[in-house]
């Protein structure tokens, strides 16, 4: 297998199709599937992916979205001798960060995987028929209250299959693994953070309804060295993907890495 210098780490609900569809050259970009990880999902699965891909001498530029953020966390963490850097999208910090829930579009979710009871589960089976029968009904509702450019990407074609991909790997194809990994989010993993050493640049849209921008602020106070903020004004939960993609991606960019 040819190893690509990134490494991508999808967000949850979330499929590797995050990463393939806003990519102009996907095969520059390794994109696992995380909830194939193992059923019972956690960090050790996530670091033996990474270890599988990460075999070559140079270093790899480590990419996470969203809940992914999380993953990418651990990962670099884990193995700080092979991430040489690493690119936070739209960052889902750790909860004990600061008071975030209250923020969050995401909330009710995040509460039942708090509660540790059947309530995430019954949620998921209802979302998953949601899927199955009103699939538009249901990405009206995941939407209900993204801002106007966030509306308009998720009216595009090409954005309805990576978010129609996401949630059937959720609800439909692993949703043990992917209860798993909300639980993990929501259990405290700030002790992570100080054990990262690779440089971070968070990318974060001041219109994000999901992670608020508050939490990319929160995540450069708790990590050992300053990272950098890139705020997109205007910018919502994947349009800021996407836009981050597109730049890091551009041979510009990339001719600065490999140099720099």
């Amino acid at each position: 297998m040819t190893h690509a210098p990134y490494y991508f780490c999808h967000g949850i609900p979330g499929s590797p199709m995050d990463a393939k569809a806003l990519w102009p050259d996907p095969e520059k970009i390794h994109a696992p599937n995380l909830l194939d990880a193992g059923e019972i999902t956690g960090p050790e699965a996530w670091i033996a992916q990474f270890d599988r891909f990460a075999t070559a001498d140079a270093p790899v530029h480590l990419i996470g979205f969203s809940i992914g953020a999380m993953v990418a966390l651990h990962i670099a963490a884990a193995r700080p001798e092979k991430v040489g850097q690493i690119t936070l999208i739209s960052a889902a910090a750790p909860l004990q960060l600061g008071d975030f829930l209250r923020q969050m579009a995401g909330a009710p979710v995040f509460k039942l995987a708090q509660k540790q009871g059947p309530g995430l589960g019954l949620l998921t089976k209802a979302q998953g028929s949601m899927l199955r029968y009103t699939p538009e009904f249901l990405l009206r509702q995941l939407f209900a209250k993204a801002g106007v450019a966030e509306k308009d990407w998720a009216a595009q074609p090409d954005a309805r299959r990576l978010l129609l991909a996401a949630l059937r790997a959720a609800y439909h194809d692993h949703p043990n693994a992917y209860k798993a990994l909300l639980r993990h989010y929501v259990s405290d993993w700030t002790g992570v953070l100080e054990e990262v050493k690779a440089p971070v640049t968070l990318w974060h849209g001041d219109r994000d309804t999901w992670p608020p921008i508050a939490m990319a602020e929160a995540l450069r106070s708790a990590l050992p060295h300053e990272a950098e903020i890139q705020r997109v004004h205007g910018g919502g939960h994947y349009s800021t993907l996407q836009t981050a993609c597109e730049t890091l991606s551009a041979p510009l960019f990339s001719f600065s890495l490999q140099t720099g």
